[in-house]
């Protein structure tokens, strides 16, 4: 009788354990208990979306160590109107940015106009105040070329304003792996790029390939040839050797020496679709939902409240 006491209570525990067994009421997983932490499924972009093409894509680039901030634009070109969309212009000296998307006015379509944000902070009362009753201001325009796709634009300050300098910078003409030097100076320069050379004539422009020499340095010499039996190395200036990356390279002159300026563009993901690009209207005229599968929604069970004795 003593023997068989251990197995009654056993017995007894998994009874009482099943007695008081959460009930699923059908759930395929059982509700988490209080304070778990849930987990939503992430958001799936649909790969049906269509996008209208854009008229012009640009990328911007800061001249020197112009300071450039607050700017933006309106991808539609609609900036007067009060509830158009905008888009922050993120500008970096010496780095070209990400591709914006531009489809401009219909009256306008290759003029890209330039605001410098509102300044405005949110008060102990969550309202929105501008600081000095600043304004949105245009402050600069950039006229495309005709038949241009792909664009970048060189962007300084001047006092108050943007002076912009729109030129093409396609993979075609500046592929992957080439760097176009571009001559502002009133001097012949010969050039040493890695194990490339050639000579840069005053205003002209070449594109050369940026390969490293023997050591895997991808240096830039400048050399002033005016004495053609005695070349004298006047600059130089390393480049980090990146198959992928191109750029463009300026030669000019300061206190009668040459100066090196160079911008970047680094390989991007290919697929990735430029800031500010517009989705066709759907004919419903709702947005479109993110296409992810939810299983059948469960009952809502309230936990019964504790009973006190």
């Amino acid at each position: 009788m003593i023997d068989s006491l251990p197995c009654a209570g056993a017995i007894l525990i998994v009874l009482l354990m099943g007695i008081h067994q959460a009930p699923t009421y059908g759930q395929l997983t059982p509700e988490p208990p209080s304070g778990a932490v849930l987990v939503e499924p992430p958001t799936v972009e649909d790969k049906n979306e269509e996008f209208l093409e854009p008229k012009i894509t640009f990328s911007v680039v800061g001249w020197g160590n112009t300071s450039l901030k607050d700017l933006l634009y309106f991808p539609l070109g609609n900036g007067e109107d009060e509830n158009a969309s905008w888009e922050p212009l993120i500008i970096a000296s010496d780095k070209i940015s990400s591709p914006y998307a531009f489809y401009g006015r219909e009256d306008a379509p290759k003029t890209l106009e330039i605001y410098h944000q509102a300044q405005s902070y949110e008060n102990s009362e969550g309202e929105i105040v501008d600081v000095n009753e600043s304004e949105r201001k245009l402050v600069g325009t950039a006229t495309f070329p005709e038949n241009a796709k792909e664009i970048l634009l060189l962007i300084m300050s001047s006092g108050n304003t943007i002076r912009s300098y729109p030129m093409p910078f396609d993979e075609k003409s500046n592929p992957p792996g080439s760097y176009a030097f571009i001559s502002q100076s009133k001097k012949d320069y010969g050039i040493r790029f890695g194990t490339t050379r050639f000579n840069l004539g005053s205003g002209k422009r070449h594109l050369a390939p940026g390969k490293a020499d023997k050591n895997g340095d991808l240096f830039l010499q400048v050399y002033d040839v005016s004495d053609r039996n005695n070349p004298r190395q006047r600059a130089t200036k390393l480049f980090f050797d990146i198959p992928t990356a191109r750029g463009m390279v300026w030669i000019s002159d300061k206190n009668d020496r040459p100066t090196i300026h160079k911008i970047m563009d680094f390989a991007e993901d290919e697929d990735q679709l430029p800031i500010g690009i517009q989705s066709v209207p759907k004919k419903n005229g709702k947005p479109s939902t993110p296409s992810v599968a939810h299983p059948p929604a469960s009952p809502e069970i309230s936990p019964t409240a504790p009973t006190g004795n």
